[in-house]
Order: structure tokens, then C-alpha cells, then sequence
């Protein structure tokens, strides 16, 4: 109850927003940006075939920019043309709160080893294969564009060390202060670990986008990355190929997390734990640190 009041304040404050729109230079950089070494695209646009028409589009040596034919197209031309297309269907779903059926509803999710030659099923991480173009736009809408909002405004807690400059360093020391204070004040003190064990998987997408909301995220947008993971499709990839059957989102059996590899999934976590934390400081009494 104490985190519903805390997102209701929250959204009755009225922060502002971010804008639901891609640039179609945004989307370029986004591309450039990204390791080719990723596997995306279950429809087989591997991010080397994004990589290629953009590097003919940015076209820095000048060699795609000769003619090739008689209607005076270049392969920069067309390389700008098809990535122009591609980002303008992303960018339209985003600011319209729509998906896109013909790929983005496949998602291939693979099994790798966490201890290699172990097959039992906690020893394996599940990693799912998102296509390129919805990945990004969640990205750069939610994975990025939405952290820089809520830092730069400081909507988020000051406990949440998941946003820029927050380090793993930063919660080691700080729990090496509350021990050494409490051995030379003699304060009797309890201590539980809370490692986020396959926190992707768990994150309740619905309470997520209701943090994202109360913090500014445009509607269209967050309806899109809602209704994408309600309706996607799950295959299985295996060493011994890809499953002919899948599984789907139902509300008897609903599916939780952004999932393993989302370019939003980061930040995801961040938005449900910064108002578990402000929660926390109405309902228990912390400790203050001052040089």
C-alpha cells in the first residue's frame, strides 16, 4: 500500500515527460553504436546487415555515392532508403502505441551454459533474441532516454545505484560504513543480502510501465512495449535446432520481465525498485552517514 501512495504522489506531481519520437538519426547512431557481436533478429536480419547500410549510408570514404544505373541511384541511396523505412515503421508504432505483426511477435529464446556441460535447468541462462529494430527503439526510448530523464530530474532514489554515475563500488562501501558504525557505537544490527537472482525474469512489466508513467514516459510508446510482450511468441533454440511449438503470454499463465537481453530490461529494474526503496524510508528508520 505504501508503494501505491508513493506512485500516486508520484504522478500527481506531474513531471515532465519525454518526447514518444525517433530520430531518424537517433536510430542511425543507435545502429553505429552497437556491437556486431550481438545476436539479434529472429527474422535472420543479423545486426551485420543494419551495420552494412549504414556504413554505406554514412558513407565516409566516398565510394558509395557513385551512380549505379540509369535512374541515378547510388547503393547510398538505397541503403538510405531501406534504413528510412525501417526506422519509419519502429518510430511510427512507438508514437502510436502499436506493434509490428509481421516480426516483431517471434522471439527466439536460446539456452547457454552458466557452467559449461551442466544441463540442469538452474545452471542455464536464458537469453531471448529480440528483432533489431523493436529492441533499439526500446532502447533508446526506455533504456536510455528514460535513466537521463529520471537522473537528470532526480526522480529516482538515491539508493538506486543503478543510474549514471552509480558504480557496485558505491554499495560495497557503504555497507562497510553501517558495519564499522555499528561495531563502535555497539548498535545490535541486522543484515539480509538481496542479490536480484534472475531479476530480468521476474520484473511485473505492468508495475514497471506504471513507474515509467508516473516518472513522464509517453503513453504511446509504453503501450507499445506492453502489448509487444503480451503478444510475442516464444521458441526455444537448442543445439538441436529450434522448437516446432511455442509458448505466449495468457492471462492464466502471464509471462513477467522485459527478458534476458532487452535493451530496456536495466532501467526496467531500476523503475521498480527506486519506489520500493522510497517505501522503505517511510516504514523502517535507516542510518546517516556525514563526513
Amino acid at each position: 500500500s505504501t508503494v501505491l501512495e508513493i506512485l500516486k504522489e508520484e504522478s500527481a506531481a506531474a513531471h515532465p515527460g519525454w518526447a514518444a519520437y525517433v530520430s531518424f538519426d537517433n536510430f542511425l547512431s543507435g545502429i553505429l553504436h552497437w556491437k556486431e557481436s550481438t545476436s539479434p533478429s529472429p527474422s535472420g536480419r543479423h545486426l551485420g546487415i543494419y551495420k552494412s547500410l549504414a556504413t554505406a549510408y554514412c558513407d565516409s570514404g566516398g565510394e558509395f555515392a557513385q551512380e549505379l544505373n540509369d535512374d541515378k541511384t547510388s547503393v547510398k541511396d538505397q541503403a538510405e532508403a531501406i534504413l528510412r523505412l525501417i526506422h519509419g515503421l519502429a518510430s511510427s508504432a512507438a508514437k502510436g502505441g502499436f506493434y509490428l505483426t509481421y516480426c516483431w511477435l517471434i522471439v527466439i529464446n536460446v539456452m547457454i551454459y552458466k557452467k559449461f556441460g551442466c544441463l540442469e535447468l538452474d545452471k542455464l541462462r536464458v537469453i531471448h533474441l529480440f528483432e533489431a529494430d523493436f529492441n533499439l527503439i526500446i532502447g533508446i526510448l526506455f533504456g536510455r532516454r528514460a535513466m537521463h530523464h529520471a537522473a537528470d530530474n532526480n526522480l529516482l532514489h538515491k539508493g538506486q545505484y543503478g543510474q549514471p554515475g552509480g558504480e557496485c563500488v558505491d554499495v560495497a562501501f557503504t555497507k562497510i560504513l553501517l558495519n564499522i558504525t555499528a561495531t563502535l557505537t555497539k548498535t545490535a544490527m541486522g543484515q539480509f543480502e538481496s542479490d536480484a537472482a534472475s531479476c530480468f525474469d521476474r520484473i511485473v512489466m505492468l508495475f514497471a510501465i506504471i513507474g515509467f508513467l508516473t516518472l513522464g514516459a509517453p503513453v504511446p510508446a509504453a503501450t507499445m512495449w506492453l502489448k509487444t510482450l503480451q503478444h510475442i511468441s516464444h521458441y526455444v533454440k537448442t543445439a538441436f535446432g529450434l522448437s516446432k511449438g511455442h509458448y505466449k503470454y495468457t492471462h492464466e499463465q502471464p509471462i513477467v520481465g522485459p527478458g534476458q537481453g532487452s535493451k530496456g530490461g536495466p532501467v526496467a529494474c531500476s523503475m521498480i525498485t527506486s519506489p520500493l526503496l522510497k517505501a522503505m524510508d517511510r516504514l523502517a528508520i535507516g542510518i546517516s552517514f556525514c563526513d
